[in-house]
C-alpha cells in the first residue's frame, strides 16, 4: 500500500513538473516573438535604404529571411507546447472532404504541378477534428514536398477498418528515411541529413506524434532512401 502511494505521489510529481516545463517553454517561445518582429522590422526599412551598397543590401535581406524562418520556429515550438494543455474533443470526422480539399490546398502552397495523388479508402475517424487536421496536413505536406524532386511525384493515401482500429497509410516515393533513423524521426528538432536541402522546422513530426498519441493511437513507418517512405495512423473506433 505504501509502494502505491509513492508511486502516485511520484506520478503527480512528474506531472507537475511536466506541466512548469510546458508553460516555461510556452512562455520563452511567446517572449522570443516581440523582439524577433522588431529585428524584422529594422531588417525591411534597412533594405530599402539608397544608401547601402548591393553587398550591405544582401546582407540585410539575409537578417530577414532569417528571422522570418525563426519566427516559423517560434510558432512551431509554441503549438507543441500547447498540446500538452489542450483536450481531445471528439466527434465523428469525415475523412474523404478533408482529404481532397487538403490535397487541393497543399498542391497549390507547395507548387507541385505534375503531382500523381491518389485517395483510396476513406474510413471515418473518431477523434478531435482540429488535431486531426493537423496530423494529416503535416504528414500530406512531407509526402507532396519530399516526393515533389521525383521524376513522377507521387501520393497514396488509403484508409481501412480492420475491427479495432482505423488504420490510414501515406505513401510517397520521394527521399525515403533509413531505418536507423526510424528511432528519432518523432523526436522534437530532428532534421535529417538527407532532408536538409528541403525547408523544415524539424518540430512537425513530434507534432504529429503527440496528436496520434493524444488520441490512443499509433504511428510508424516503412521506408527505403531514394525510394519512398509510407506512414502509418491507427487511432482507435468510438
Amino acid at each position: 500500500m505504501l509502494k502505491d502511494d509513492l508511486m502516485i505521489k511520484e506520478n503527480q510529481r512528474l506531472k507537475a513538473a511536466y506541466a512548469e516545463l510546458e508553460k516555461f517553454s510556452h512562455t520563452i517561445a511567446h517572449d522570443l516573438k516581440n523582439p524577433l518582429a522588431v529585428i524584422k522590422s529594422y531588417a525591411e526599412i534597412l533594405e530599402y535604404n539608397t544608401s547601402l551598397d548591393d553587398k550591405a543590401r544582401a546582407h540585410v535581406k539575409k537578417i530577414w529571411s532569417n528571422s522570418v524562418k525563426m519566427n516559423s520556429l517560434i510558432n512551431e515550438i509554441l503549438k507543441y507546447s500547447k498540446l500538452g494543455i489542450e483536450n481531445v474533443t471528439y466527434a465523428v470526422i469525415k475523412m474523404e472532404p478533408m482529404l481532397t480539399e487538403l490535397h487541393e490546398e497543399l498542391t497549390l502552397s507547395l507548387k507541385v504541378t505534375n503531382l500523381h495523388f491518389n485517395i483510396k479508402g476513406t474510413p471515418d475517424i473518431y477523434g478531435d477534428p482540429t488535431m486531426i487536421l493537423q496530423v494529416f496536413t503535416n504528414l500530406l505536406s512531407n509526402a507532396i514536398k519530399y516526393s515533389a524532386k521525383a521524376e513522377m511525384p507521387e501520393v497514396f493515401v488509403d484508409g481501412r477498418d480492420d475491427g479495432t482500429e482505423i488504420i490510414y497509410s501515406i505513401a510517397d516515393n520521394g527521399i525515403g528515411i533509413d531505418p536507423s533513423a526510424y528511432s528519432k524521426i518523432f523526436e522534437l528538432f530532428t532534421r535529417l541529413h538527407i532532408a536538409r536541402e528541403f525547408d523544415g522546422s524539424g518540430v512537425g513530426l513530434a507534432i504529429v506524434k503527440r496528436l496520434v498519441e493524444k488520441h490512443k493511437g499509433r504511428i510508424w513507418l516503412e521506408s527505403e532512401v531514394r525510394k519512398g517512405t509510407i506512414f502509418y495512423v491507427a487511432f482507435p473506433k468510438a
